[in-house]
């Protein structure tokens, strides 16, 4: 493998995740979450040994970087193509400064828009990766960033036999923990204690009990506003709210009315808006002028209440990214 000299490192074709993330799958360990782009480049966690594990990603990492920046293919050179390439600066010292931690298992809700819920994903029979070992030997090599974030999105990490040992591991880090509330865990609120800057994040998606039944595909609506109320009794924000805007189903004033409500009463720390990415923006079908419009009081209502509005743009049409400004404009 060719070195690369100072000049060449000063700014590479790269991206964020190459810089700093870290994702793994319980059986693999990626380089980014593969959001956009489904070849990630991952490799086989060996169980036996965690030191050559990282050893193989971060061999795995070079080799990418040097094949993007050489115009040389490797069979691992599953990166060239992805829209999240860009040129730029490149620092001499890898951090990981972002650890996604990512499963799929059953989750024990059946939201419309979501896939997971559908598969039985649960390998019981495969190894369960220790993340206290991986977490010492990040730290022994120097490679975990001052500032760290956790995202543990295990489809539901209240349900996994896991639960209480990853909070363990993850304690004390800045953790952003996705989780439908449905159970609550003594552990996942060690998590939001042991750390001010840690938080959970629901999607909620309604605001009346009937809606969310038919979203969530039970009715536990207020057994969920209780857990998220239980999570945030601390006295601290440690709760986002989400809610994906679904066309003919809560693109209305009742359920915007209620979402908002909810809110209130568990002391959310801030408000995501988004819109369901799976099936809609691959059939290219754009959002009707209502859903639009709900987004936008939505927003409005949030900020006046002095809620910090977190929109996930980059699920979101040029087109409805303009209307959705225009709606907001004329309604200020």
């Amino acid at each position: 493998m060719n070195e690369m000299n100072e000049l060449e490192k000063a700014t590479l074709w790269s991206c964020y995740a190459l810089e700093n993330i870290m994702t793994t799958n319980n059986e693999f360990l990626s380089i980014c979450s593969g959001i956009k782009f489904k070849k990630r480049p991952k490799l086989k966690i060996d169980f036996q040994d965690y030191d050559a594990t990282v050893e193989q990603f971060l061999y795995l990492r070079q080799s990418v970087l040097e094949a993007l920046n050489n115009d040389v293919f490797v069979e691992i050179d599953t990166c060239r193509g992805c829209p999240e390439l860009a040129r730029q600066p490149v620092f001499n010292k890898y951090k990981i400064s972002a650890l996604h931690i990512q499963d799929f298992n059953v989750c024990n809700l059946k939201c419309i828009y979501c896939v997971r819920g559908t598969k039985d994903n649960n390998k019981t029979n495969r190894p369960i990766l220790d993340y206290r070992l991986l977490v010492e030997v990040l730290k022994r090599r120097c490679l975990i960033d001052d500032n760290l974030l956790v995202n543990i999105a295990l489809d539901e990490i209240s349900i996994i036999p896991g639960c209480d040992e990853i909070a363990s591991v993850f304690k004390n880090y800045t953790c952003c923990v996705f989780t439908n509330a449905l159970f609550f865990r003594d552990s996942i609120k060690q998590i939001l204690q042991g750390n001010n800057r840690s938080y959970i994040i629901t999607s909620v998606d309604a605001g009346t009990r009937e809606t969310f039944a038919k979203v969530k595909g039970h009715d536990v609506f207020g057994t969920i506003r209780e857990s998220l109320i239980n999570y945030s009794d601390r006295g601290v924000n440690c709760v986002k709210l989400k809610y994906i805007i679904l066309p003919n189903i809560n693109d209305n004033y009742e359920d915007a009315n209620g979402f908002l409500k909810l809110c209130d009463d568990v002391c959310a720390k801030a408000i995501i808006l988004s819109r369901n990415h799976i099936f809609d923006i691959i059939q290219n079908e754009n959002l009707p002028d209502n859903s639009i419009q709900i987004l936008a009081y939505i927003w409005q209502k949030a900020q006046k209440a002095s809620y910090t509005v977190e929109l996930l743009r980059k699920y979101f049409s040029t087109d409805e990214l303009n209307r959705l400004d225009v709606a907001i404009s004329q309604s200020e």
